[in-house]
C-alpha cells in the first residue's frame, strides 16, 4: 500500500482548494488528506508566534505520524514553504515532495511590505479586498464562473487573525542545505 498523500494549502485558502484533487487520488487507492493549517478553514486561530511556517510543519508532522509516519507530502504556494520547514525538521517523514507554484527564495523586502500594507487593510475593512487581489493570480480570465464565485467564497470565510501576516520570511539561504540533507539521507 502506498504512503498516504498529505496536500497543504495556499494562502489564503483552506483544505477545500483540494477536492478535487483528493476524490481522484481516492478514485485510484490513496489515503488523502488534506488538513487546515491553524487559523484558516474551521481551525482556530493561533498566537503571531505560533504561526510560522515551523510551528505549521510540527502541525503537518502530528498528522503524518498519526497516519503512519510518513507520507507523499504535496504545498502548494505557502504549502510548499511548510513543505520545506517540514524536510528541515522531519526529512524521514516525507517520502516523496511536491511543490506546487512555490519557490524556495525567502519573500522579497517590497513583497513582505505589501503584505503588511494589505494586513492594514485586512483589519480595517474585511476579506473582500483579499479576494479581489488573489482571484486573479490564482485563476485565468476564463475560468468557469462557479470556480470563481466558489474561490470568492474559500477567500472570505477565512479568519483574517489567523494569517501568518508578520511570521518571519523564510530563510532562503537555508533551501540547498534542507533539500540536500533531506533526499542524501534517503540515498
Amino acid at each position: 500500500m502506498p504512503p498516504p498523500v498529505v496536500l497543504i494549502h495556499g494562502f489564503p485558502l483552506d483544505s477545500a482548494m483540494w477536492y478535487r484533487q483528493k476524490t481522484w487520488l481516492e478514485g485510484i487507492g490513496y489515503t488523502v488528506l488534506t488538513p487546515d493549517l491553524p487559523g484558516f478553514g474551521a481551525r482556530p486561530v493561533l498566537s503571531a508566534e505560533a504561526s510560522s511556517m515551523t510551528a505549521f510543519a510540527r502541525n503537518i508532522a502530528n498528522l503524518i505520524r498519526n497516519a503512519g509516519g510518513r507520507a507523499i507530502v504535496g504545498g502548494f504556494s505557502m504549502g510548499g514553504y511548510v513543505l520545506l520547514a517540514l524536510l528541515e525538521i522531519h526529512p524521514e517523514m516525507v517520502a516523496a515532495g511536491i511543490f506546487l507554484d512555490t519557490h524556495a527564495a525567502a519573500d522579497s523586502a517590497a513583497v513582505r511590505q505589501n503584505r503588511l500594507i494589505m494586513a492594514a487593510t485586512v483589519e480595517k475593512t474585511g476579506m473582500a479586498p483579499v479576494a479581489d487581489a488573489m482571484i486573479p493570480k490564482l485563476l485565468s480570465s476564463t475560468a468557469d464562473p462557479d470556480m470563481v464565485l466558489n474561490l470568492r467564497r474559500m477567500i472570505l470565510r477565512q479568519n483574517p487573525a489567523g494569517w501568518p501576516w508578520r511570521s518571519t520570511p523564510w530563510p532562503a539561504g537555508r533551501i540547498a542545505g534542507i533539500c540536500s540533507h533531506a533526499f542524501s539521507a534517503r540515498a
